[in-house]
């Protein structure tokens, strides 16, 4: 869209300038945001591919930078783990023997450290964290592996808690259970350009500030208004 602006002769170009200024400021902010708010909803779509292809069930947890994404599936004494596919690279699933005493032992494939050496890199990042580590059952929903004690909770309780959203989304501090709101939240950006403030967290970060609810990302939406009343 082109604007052209009209001035009086006795208004000095500068005038002009900063007119004009001011105006290209306010529409790279309107942009900014929006292409924000749509690199949201594209993350968005991503989980919700992934709840996909993968069925409700199984446990998982948060994702680690570089770490493809993969659901732990338990039975009595073996572990299954499904690892979605990253660019060229193919889901693959690796199968584990659970020990009395908890730990995992892989099956028909190489460990971490020998695939390290092979120079094979595709899944260090699952293999790492799992291989020779030890599994801890807390609770029908919940499984701890040692190292930094990752904890991994039943797909099906994590979209209890979610409501059925895949993601956790929070405006003005209170979380949002209706998908209808979402096509809401594009107008309230566009409205409000001025006083919205978009916030996404990832990973350990989003687990660590909202627990269970926040195990697949969390995207925060205030208004700076709000934010004036939650200070006082």
């Amino acid at each position: 869209m082109r604007i052209t602006v009209s001035y009086p002769s006795d208004i000095i170009p500068n005038q002009v300038k900063k007119i004009r200024m001011c105006w290209s400021v306010k529409q790279t902010k309107i942009t900014v945001l929006l292409l924000l708010f749509c690199s949201v909803l594209c993350t968005h779509a991503q989980v919700c591919n992934r709840c996909v292809e993968m069925p409700d069930s199984g446990f998982i947890s948060y994702r680690l930078e570089g770490e493809p994404a993969h659901r732990l599936f338990l039975q009595e004494d073996t572990l299954r783990v499904k690892v979605k596919g990253m660019g060229l690279f193919p889901p693959y699933t690796l199968f584990y023997v659970i020990a009395q005493d908890g730990c995992l032992r892989r099956i028909g494939m190489p460990n971490a450290e020998q695939t390290a050496t092979k120079g094979i890199d595709i899944d260090l990042p699952i293999s790492a964290s799992l291989d020779g580590k030890y599994l801890k059952r807390i609770s029908d929903s919940e499984i701890r592996i040692s190292g930094d004690n990752r904890p991994y909770f039943s797909a099906q309780t994590v979209k209890g808690i979610l409501n059925g959203m895949d993601l956790l989304w929070i405006y003005d501090g209170t979380m949002v259970r209706d998908s209808a709101v979402f096509g809401k939240l594009n107008k309230i950006i566009k409205d409000n350009v001025e006083n919205v403030q978009i916030k996404i967290l990832y990973g350990k970060q989003a687990y660590c500030q909202y627990g269970i609810a926040g195990i697949n990302g969390a995207i925060i939406i205030e208004t700076k208004v709000a934010s004036r009343g939650q200070n006082h």
